[in-house]
């Protein structure tokens, strides 16, 4: 996870620097969200913090963690059933979000 926060932000503090949005001063007043992780990610902890984070300030959420997945899950959609179901399960939070 350094090494890709390395190539991400250079010498930048993740904390301070808005990449990541859990640091936050405040969450209230943000937009809806969906928020997928997968069991097999080095940063799902962090998808469920922030999940928890966005509740706390009154935010509508909805979090689904795929147990079966893993990282980049989207790429594997059309090879296994799952990542195609948790993909449509995405795009379908994203189409309700834009009506």
């Amino acid at each position: 996870m350094e090494l890709s926060a390395g190539w991400y932000l250079g010498d930048r503090d993740p904390k301070t620097s808005g990449a990541a949005p859990a640091y936050a001063e405040s969450h209230a007043g943000l937009p809806p969200a969906y928020i997928a992780t997968v069991q097999g990610d080095a940063i799902r902890d962090e998808g469920i913090l922030y999940a928890q984070l966005l509740r706390a300030a009154g935010v509508p959420v909805e979090h689904r963690n795929h147990e079966d997945l893993v990282h980049a899950f989207c790429t594997l959609a059309p090879h296994v059933p799952a990542a195609a179901r948790a993909l449509d399960d995405s795009l379908a939070a994203l189409k309700t979000g834009l009506a």
